[in-house]
């Protein structure tokens, strides 16, 4: 933990004694995830609809998580979420399969409109890491695409990844959390290009005719 834990005590502890004196300030972050690099291709003629991400457990509330230990889970009190990462990271995958053109069109929604294919996934791991070295931040993403004509799942994939956090404050840590979640984005977002582009997802449609 960034802000260490015998610290606060003292600081929680000398505030008590004062009455008039407020507790430390709520901070809130939101996560930063750098814009990738969007080679332009041959759009395919069918339409994607991204579902919003979801979360586990841990993360399904605004308070940023952090791991003393494998075993131990912790939250920081004072540093929270200004906007849900799933829906930052939603949006960025969102972002990067536009630019690739890779489908005819992008659209986020977790409503009934019709699509050729949908997407869908959570965001698995979203955490600072205290153990086995130096600190860093972790961010692990699954996702997968689904033809809802046919009612299956066409592809599954999942993307790890870990950076070292640069300097002892929470600042850099969400900083860290966001280029983890580019880099697992960028992962997921080439494997999701080299499978549509491999299985011709573009030239025919869920129902066996040509795409027009």
């Amino acid at each position: 933990m960034i802000m260490r834990t015998f610290l606060v005590s003292v600081i929680a502890g000398l505030l008590a004694g004062c009455g008039n004196i407020q507790g430390p300030a709520i901070r809130y972050y939101k996560l930063d995830i750098p814009p990738a690099p969007t080679p332009a291709g041959p759009s395919v003629q069918v339409p994607l609809r991204i579902e919003p991400f979801q979360t586990t457990g841990l993360l399904r509330q605004d308070r940023i998580v952090y791991r003393p230990s494998p075993e131990e889970v912790g939250f920081y009190e004072y540093h929270r979420w200004a906007e849900r990462p799933n829906d930052t990271v939603t949006k960025a995958l969102a972002d990067q399969l536009t630019g690739r053109r890779l489908f005819q069109s992008v659209e986020i929604s977790d409503g009934p409109e019709r699509a050729e294919y949908v997407l869908r996934g959570s965001i698995d791991q979203l955490q600072e890491v205290d153990y086995h070295g130096a600190v860093r931040s972790q961010v692990s993403i699954s996702a997968e695409l689904e033809d809802p004509v046919r009612r299956e799942k066409i592809w599954a994939g999942v993307a790890s990844s870990e950076f070292v956090v640069q300097k002892s404050d929470v600042q850099a840590v969400v900083t860290a959390m966001g280029q983890a979640s580019r880099q697992s984005i960028d992962r997921l977002v080439t494997e999701i290009v080299t499978f549509v582009k491999g299985n011709r997802l573009g030239a025919l449609s869920s129902t066996g005719t040509p795409s027009r």
